[in-house]
Order: C-alpha cells, then sequence, then structure tokens
C-alpha cells in the first residue's frame, strides 16, 4: 500500500506541471527532517552526565565553610584576652610619706616657722569656723586646716617632710584640697597650695614644682585633687614635700585683709 500511496502522489505533482517540482523537493526535504529531528531528541535525553557534575559540586561548598569557621573565631578570642590583662596589672606608686592622712596628728610632719604657724587638726564630726556646719574628712576621719599667721604682712606657713635628692631624680605630690563656705578667701595675695622644693648644702632654694592655687576662684565646699611634680635640678640634696598657705603675697605695704583658710587630707609624695 505504501508504494502505491506513492505513485500516485507522484502522478499528481506531474499532472500539475513541471513549474512545481521545487515545491515537490521540499516537502520531501521536509520529511527526511522530522525523521533524522526525532532521533537526535530521543538520545540526548539521558541524565547521566548532569547528576554527576551536580555531586562535584556539593562537596566543594562544604570544604569553604569549615575553613572560614575556625579561622574567625582563634582570632578573636586571643586579642580581646591579652589586652585587658596587661592594663589592669599597673602597680600604684609607692609614698613616700610617713602619716599622709593626719590620722596620728602631726607625727613625721615639720612646721615652718614653728611656734607660730597657724594651723589645727580637725575629725569629722567637728563643728566648722563661723558655721554650724560639721567637718568631714576627705580620707579616713582627720584633715589638716591652714590660714595666715597675721603679722601685717607677707608670710608663708607650712607643713612639710623632706627626704634626700640628688639631681635629676623626679618627684610628684598629690593630695585633696577643700575650702569652706563660712571661711572663703577674698584677696588675690592669699591663697594656698602644694609643692615641691629642692634645696642645696647650704639650705639655698635650687628649684620648686607648684600646683594649682587655691584661691577665691577654688570649688567650695568640695575636696578637689592637686596634683605638682617636677624635677631636682642640679646642687640638690634635699626635697620636700610641702603643703602651704600664702598671706599677703607680694604686698609692700601693711596688710590685713588676708582672711580665709584651706583644708589638706590624704598626701601622696612619690618619685616618678
Amino acid at each position: 500500500m505504501r508504494h502505491l500511496s506513492v505513485s500516485i502522489l507522484l502522478a499528481s505533482v506531474f499532472v500539475v506541471g513541471c513549474g512545481k517540482d521545487d515545491t515537490a523537493e521540499t516537502a520531501i526535504a521536509a520529511d527526511a527532517d522530522t525523521d533524522t529531528d526525532t532521533d537526535t531528541d530521543t538520545e540526548v535525553d539521558d541524565g547521566d552526565a548532569d547528576t554527576d557534575a551536580d555531586s562535584d559540586s556539593d562537596t566543594d561548598t562544604d570544604t569553604d565553610t569549615d575553613t572560614d569557621t575556625d579561622t574567625d573565631t582563634d582570632t578573636d578570642t586571643d586579642t580581646d584576652t591579652d589586652t585587658d590583662t596587661d592594663t589592669d596589672t599597673k602597680p600604684p606608686p609607692t609614698n613616700l610619706l610617713s602619716n599622709p592622712g593626719f590620722e596620728d596628728n602631726l607625727e613625721d610632719w615639720l612646721v615652718y616657722p614653728g611656734d607660730y604657724a597657724s594651723w589645727a587638726l580637725l575629725s569629722t564630726g567637728d563643728g566648722m569656723y563661723n558655721s554650724e556646719d560639721l567637718f568631714e574628712a576627705g580620707e579616713g576621719v582627720k584633715g589638716l586646716k591652714m590660714w595666715g599667721v597675721w603679722w601685717g604682712g607677707p608670710n608663708e606657713n607650712s607643713i612639710y617632710q623632706e627626704f634626700p635628692a640628688t639631681e635629676g631624680q623626679s618627684f610628684s605630690l598629690e593630695g585633696w584640697g577643700f575650702v569652706h563656705n563660712a571661711d572663703p578667701l577674698v584677696a588675690a595675695h592669699t591663697y594656698g597650695l602644694i609643692q615641691i622644693k629642692y634645696f642645696d648644702p647650704s639650705w639655698n632654694m635650687v628649684g620648686n614644682a607648684q600646683s594649682t592655687i587655691i584661691d577665691a576662684s577654688f570649688p567650695i565646699d568640695t575636696w578637689t585633687w592637686l596634683s605638682a611634680s617636677g624635677t631636682a635640678p642640679a646642687g640638690t640634696v634635699v626635697a620636700q614635700a610641702v603643703l602651704t598657705f600664702f598671706q599677703c603675697d607680694g604686698v609692700a605695704a601693711e596688710c590685713w585683709d588676708g582672711v580665709g583658710s584651706v583644708y589638706y587630707d590624704d598626701v601622696l609624695f612619690y618619685e616618678n
């Protein structure tokens, strides 16, 4: 039957005329292409190659994840622990002073100018000059109060300790200062400070280092930290740690207006 159909088709084409030969060839070529495409598609559908490629990709991904996790954890832990430990272990300076908070009154302290000095020791709970307020020490239970000698002219009132020293040694002096509202400093020429004095063998002062002064601008009713630092100059044999009150400093004429007082407590003197 197939041969008969082909013969009929060829006869029909021939009747139409020679001008249609190209169309017949195109139809025949199309039939051939159809058969070829069907065979090719059926053979390519096999999925073995794709399956093998997917398995290899999964294995590579697992390896990368393990490497990143190990690296980050080790680095962060080591850095933080070492830095904090070193900062916290710095030792405090050694205080060269004896009785630095006046808990044993003026034991181990020296006074200038001797019997004429103006000073007092107060304990927490004691009454304060010209006031109903009660004293409260900066540290411990006692503190030192100083005021002017009232000579009618410039004077320096000092409480101190002294130590052997040589050229090039560096020292620091620190401590608390206080001014009470009922006995303030008013005149610029009357003030307190802490200082380091350096002396030669003949007791000539060859240098000194001073803190910020305690004057009319100093905070009232507040213990405030003071400090001074300096290096011993040539010729030094003695260094003094000094708590000072100046009255009528630099005034040439008679002076009676150097009112006010200063409190000191918990003093620290050390070599740098």
